[in-house]
């Protein structure tokens, strides 16, 4: 596509993978484009780009548009990257980075939960306070968990293609959580009496184990007896999980 002068978009960097910029100029040969990120390593004359159009009349893939929405600090405000109407790779690392820079690791990509390993201990984020929020479930699903019978089971086998209950719906509604994941497949075997799978995923240090220790150690609560009727006795007892950790889930 070609892009409008002054229109915000991402530059392909070999450096820095995609870096902020503007559209100074446009001819029927190349796009010009001046770069907003600017550090010092840059060396002299390296704000200013010039991509050459493919024989299609297009820009390159080197450039992508930038999503008024995110620019600055805007990611703050998604906890879902599926709401930001312009999404794409460039647009996702952004959002990560600037979301990491404020102490928030988790970030909801749709029921794909993106985390970055803070390196650093964040206190409170796997404290008492944010279990017991997790663990808490509705008198629907306590009733699913205390009370189904093998003929329950089996009516809810016969009706997996209906639509989702309400209570499924809620994870659109609670915060990106390692947590919320372990919650919502506990629940999913709850409703639906069908196994779950969470899967982690992430490159070497990016914290799979400590993540996977995350959802063990809540399944593990919330699979209790104690847990689903007394969620506030269960949550005390993760009261010393402080550690950080992060990877994918």
């Amino acid at each position: 596509m070609l892009y409008e002068a002054d229109a915000p978009i991402w530059v392909a960097c070999a450096r820095r993978v995609w870096r902020a910029a503007r559209v100074a100029a446009v001819d029927d040969a190349e796009t010009t484009v001046e770069i907003l990120d600017r550090c010092d390593s840059d060396e002299e004359g390296a704000g200013i780009v010039k991509v050459p159009h493919e024989k299609s009349g297009s820009s390159s893939g080197r450039l992508l548009p930038r999503d008024a929405a995110l620019i600055g600090d805007g990611a703050l405000k998604f906890d879902d990257l599926t709401d930001v109407p312009e999404l794409h790779a460039a647009e996702i690392l952004h959002a990560l980075d600037v979301r990491f820079a404020h102490g928030t690791i988790y970030t909801l990509t749709g029921p794909v939960l993106l985390a970055v390993n803070p390196f650093r201990s964040l206190p409170g984020i796997y404290g008492a306070d944010m279990l017991r929020r997790f663990l808490t479930p509705g008198p629907d699903a306590a009733d699913a968990g205390r009370k189904a019978t093998l003929e329950d089971q089996q009516a809810v086998r016969r009706q997996q293609h209906r639509p989702p209950s309400p209570t499924c719906r809620r994870q659109a509604d609670r915060v990106p959580h390692v947590f919320g994941i372990a919650a919502e497949a506990l629940r999913g075997i709850r409703e639906h009496a069908r196994s779950q799978t969470v899967l982690v995923s992430g490159e070497s240090g990016a914290g799979k184990t400590e993540t996977t220790k995350f959802v063990m150690h809540f399944l593990a609560l919330a699979g209790t007896q104690d847990a689903a009727t007394t969620p506030t006795a269960a949550a005390a007892a993760a009261a010393g999980s402080g550690a950080a950790g992060g990877g994918a889930a």
